[in-house]
C-alpha cells in the first residue's frame, strides 16, 4: 500500500470552523489507496498526527474497533508494515515521516 502526501510546503493549516466554534486543524494531505483496511489506517494517522479526540488518542491504530473488526472480516491488510507513506515531494518527507513514525507505534 502507497499512501502518496503532495503537500508542498503546506504541512499544516488551520481554519476557524465557525458552526462547531473552534479551530479547524486542515491536513493538506492526499491519501491515494486501494485497500479499505489501509484507508482508515491512513486517516487515523492524520487524525493522529493532528491532535484528536481522546478515543483516537488513546489507543493505538490497530487497537481501534473498526479496524480490529475490519481485519476480523478480512477486509484487507492486517499490519502497519503493510503500509508504506511516500512523497516525490521534498517539502513533504516531514511529513511523511512523521506519519510513518505514528503508524509504527
Amino acid at each position: 500500500m502507497v499512501i502518496k502526501t503532495d503537500i508542498g510546503s503546506r504541512t499544516r493549516g488551520s481554519t476557524h470552523d465557525r458552526k462547531n466554534d473552534r479551530l479547524a486543524r486542515q491536513a493538506n494531505v492526499l491519501l491515494a489507496v486501494t485497500d479499505r483496511i489501509a484507508i482508515d489506517v491512513a486517516g487515523l494517522t492524520v487524525l493522529k498526527d493532528l491532535g484528536s479526540t481522546s478515543a483516537i488518542m488513546g489507543k493505538k491504530i490497530f487497537e481501534q474497533e473498526q479496524i480490529a473488526r475490519a481485519i476480523e472480516l478480512g477486509l484487507g491488510i492486517t499490519r502497519s508494515d503493510e503500509i508504506e507513506i511516500v512523497t516525490d515531494v521534498e517539502a513533504s518527507r516531514g511529513c511523511a515521516d512523521r506519519l510513518m513514525g505514528i503508524l509504527r507505534n
